[in-house]
């Protein structure tokens, strides 16, 4: 099931909670927190509305010891965060009154009755930029100030990968790159679980398929099972449909399609979008002109409404 991420910080009596809440394979808010209204997200929500997005196997960095919440959106861009406890969902929104977790001395009939199922995926200290980014810091920062909310991040599952990004102490010079320490830096990014088994339904085991584009037939390494609908705006169920993927070669197709340098109109054609003809420059026009007109191969009555859309975004 494909998930997202998501940032929560643990204030210090919180962090107190943590191991209870492991233990239990819970996590509560109070009913303070779930009716705030978080109005930074897009669309806005509540606490509450938030909480009952959250779906099985989708994730999210709890973490603690930052600096001080109250100040101006972007001062966090430096934060580092002391230890994390990286979480995957198991249950759902539910509510529960019990008392799982000691109730606040000024607040003795306190339950978190508004909780979620946890298991704990694996421990982190010292979280920057360099694990979650400049996005996961300012939604952690967010989360901070709204009670400990889980906040949404990116779309996808959060892996551990040897991506970094410059940081202090790293230069990059023509010949050589030189940095503080080792040259892999673990970092939380995302994985489209659901590529696996859509490659393997539609490649199965060949060697080398047809572009959907420009139909060049390349190895399937250079073959991409991309989404005509863009898939952060996809449903559940679009996101599984095998109607709404084609195979897209990495030699350029791939990307044409998803920055919208092309589109395929409602006879099934490859035209060139108002962006590529006007604000493109001289290689990726030539490189949309070899394309124009040809018949799109993944087109047809199942995928047109995918193919409408995406076209709806490029004429934008």
């Amino acid at each position: 099931m494909p998930s997202n991420l998501y940032a929560l910080y643990l204030s210090r009596a919180a962090r107190a909670n943590l191991d209870i809440g492991l233990a239990a394979g819970r996590w509560g808010l109070t009913e303070e927190a779930v009716t705030r209204q978080l109005s930074q997200l897009e669309p806005p929500r509540t606490g509450l509305e938030v909480l009952q997005q959250l779906e099985v196997g989708d994730q999210i960095l709890a973490a603690n010891g930052g600096p001080q919440p109250r100040v101006k959106r972007g001062d966090w861009a430096s934060a580092r965060l002391q230890e994390a406890s990286l979480w995957r969902v198991t249950r759902p929104y539910f509510n529960d009154p019990s008392m799982t977790w000691p109730a606040p001395p000024n607040r003795p009939e306190e339950r978190y009755p508004h909780r979620f199922g946890i298991e704990q995926i694996e421990q982190l200290r010292d979280v920057d930029k360099v694990q979650i980014g400049l996005v996961g810091l300012d939604a952690m920062h967010y989360s901070a100030n709204v009670g400990g909310l889980p906040v949404p991040v990116l779309d996808g599952s959060p892996v551990l990968s040897s991506l970094g990004e410059l940081g202090p102490g790293e230069t990059e010079d023509p010949g050589f790159l030189v940095l503080d320490g080792e040259l892999d830096a673990r970092t939380l990014t995302s994985v489209r679980r659901e590529q696996r088994k859509l490659r393997a339904g539609r490649l199965g085991l060949a060697a080398a398929a047809d572009c959907s584009l420009c139909q060049s037939t390349v190895p399937v390494d250079c073959l991409r099972i991309a989404h005509i609908k863009r898939r952060s705006e996809c449903s559940e169920q679009e996101r599984r449909d095998e109607a709404n993927i084609m195979l897209a070669c990495t030699l350029g197709c791939d990307h044409l399609f998803e920055l919208g340098y092309i589109y395929v109109d409602a006879a099934g054609m490859i035209r060139a979008s108002v962006r590529a003809t006007t604000s493109a420059t001289p290689a990726v026009a030539q490189a949309v002109g070899r394309l124009a007109g040809r018949t799109c191969t993944a087109y047809g009555d199942s995928s047109a409404r995918y193919f409408a859309w995406h076209r709806s975004k490029a004429a934008s």
